[in-house]
């Protein structure tokens, strides 16, 4: 099963970084049940080629 985290960035925020996502699972025990999941940094107000690379994704792994 896919989990697709999507994270909106802000032009005046700090951008959090994949890293700071992925200290917080155990990538290696997700990995073991099946699920994969995968973080985006999207501004989703004006980034909608990402967001289709964040989408396209999830679909693949479902399919």
């Amino acid at each position: 099963m896919p989990v697709l985290i999507i994270g909106n960035k802000f032009h005046d925020k700090e951008e959090i970084t994949s890293d700071l996502i992925y200290e917080n699972f155990d990538m290696d025990e997700l990995a073991e049940c099946g699920l994969l999941m995968q973080y985006f940094s999207i501004n989703v107000l004006s980034e909608n080629e990402k967001i289709i690379e964040a989408i396209r994704w999830l679909l693949k792994q479902i399919i």
